[in-house]
């Protein structure tokens, strides 16, 4: 069937004999009779009694679910409303952009038509004379959200590609690593003085933009990839002195958080870390004063993200409860988000993930809170339902928390 559908589309004179044979060895499936018919009158030569009893056969071997229904002119009458609503509604997402067209591919997919379609709109905006910042002081508020919290989404598949890694400064560092990359391994092959001097010298204008640790973080098609370059020996070796002091502080996770997505890391890495957080009863000195809170937590996250342990999530939550109720210690809404969707990145199996995030942002929703942030909070909790539906199951208490609060 395949085959003949090709072979129509190429315009070749075999099509129909293709098609012919498919629903000839077919003549028990009904979606097989059905796409020959298609063929058929996508070819112009569906005036055939053979192939009008195609059509018949499928509609007799359809059931309730088969893909030919024999409805009456009432049923069709009365389901077009229904139809048009959702034809329209369609129109509506793919004009906003929410149309979940790309949804049965990987997340990077997603991000590849992102910035394909990014350079496009910049340069039909530079052609046309637009003003850029007038565009962007549009965009950013509208849209700024929504893909935020998509991305945030698509941390359980690909954990190692951050929301903020969509940053100019990132993108750019991203593409100066990767032709410094290619220079240096094809420097033998390089034969022109000038472009040796520009990309290879040290204080030269490619290799002065190499400031780590930028040039070597995940690229935007690699959130789903293990990192393979090894963490070098003296850095290994004081990562496991430092989460194994008798003394934890937050300058104890500093080297495991900073090379949590440039090298790889094994589970025992996060096992040691969850354990020196249980070893310091979760009081760790110095957090908001000289290591900031949310630097630390959503460090940890990423950890308990890229290496998918579940029990260095849990105790990240516990950590985030201990600072959130610390004095002196400021960790708005915004940036617990951030936090709780990092680690929630540790489960990559959807149930797992889907009640860790409800019961995190359950107990959020619980929490003593302003107006502002009951409103924020029941914004952000209806926009991930919104991308992920399977989150209401989860989701539903922590919604009517926040509007019990604003309907008071």
């Amino acid at each position: 069937m395949r085959a003949g559908q090709l072979a129509q589309q190429l315009g070749s004179s075999r099509a129909k004999q293709l098609v012919q044979e498919a629903a000839a060895k077919g003549r028990e499936d009904a979606a097989i009779l059905s796409g020959s018919y298609s063929a058929a009158v996508a070819g112009g030569w569906e005036d055939s009694p053979d192939v009008h009893q195609w059509l018949a056969t499928a509609a007799a071997l359809s059931g309730a679910d088969g893909p030919v229904q024999q409805v009456s002119i009432k049923d069709v009458m009365d389901r077009q409303p229904d139809w048009q609503r959702r034809e329209t509604n369609l129109w509506e997402m793919l004009q906003k952009g929410e149309a979940p067209i790309l949804r049965a591919h990987p997340p990077y997919w997603r991000r590849l038509a992102a910035v394909a379609h990014a350079s496009l709109l910049e340069r039909e905006l530079l052609r046309r004379g637009a003003d850029i910042s007038d565009f962007s002081s549009w965009a950013y508020p509208n849209r700024n959200q929504h893909c935020v919290l998509q991305n945030s989404v698509d941390l359980r598949r690909e954990p190692r590609w951050l929301p903020e890694f969509l940053a100019p400064d990132q993108l750019k560092a991203e593409f100066v690593g990767r032709i410094s990359a290619a220079m240096i391994v094809n420097k033998s092959k390089i034969r022109s003085p000038e472009l040796r001097s520009l990309a290879l010298d040290e204080s030269g204008p490619l290799q002065s933009l190499i400031v780590f640790p930028a040039p070597y973080l995940p690229g935007p098609l690699e959130g789903g990839v293990e990192a393979v370059q090894p963490m070098p020996p003296d850095i290994e070796r004081q990562v496991y002195a430092d989460l194994k002091s008798d003394v934890v502080t937050p300058q104890s996770f500093i080297g495991l958080v900073n090379t949590a997505l440039i090298f790889k890391l094994g589970p025992q890495m996060a096992d040691l870390a969850a354990e020196a957080l249980r070893r310091a009863k979760y009081q760790l000195r110095d957090v908001g004063a000289d290591v900031p809170a949310l630097s630390l937590l959503y460090g940890l996250a990423i950890v308990a993200a890229v290496t998918r342990s579940g029990g260095l999530a849990a105790e990240v939550r516990v950590l985030v409860r201990v600072a959130r109720r610390r004095p002196g210690v400021v960790m708005d809404l915004s940036g617990t988000l951030r936090v709780v969707m990092m680690a929630a990145a540790a489960h990559a199996d959807i149930d797992e993930w889907c009640t860790f995030v409800g019961d995190w942002l359950t107990e959020l929703a619980y929490e003593d809170m302003t107006r502002p942030d009951a409103r924020a909070l029941s914004s952000r909790i209806r926009a991930l339902c919104q991308i992920e539906r399977r989150l209401w199951g989860t989701c539903a208490r922590a919604d009517a928390a926040c509007a019990s609060l604003l309907a008071a």
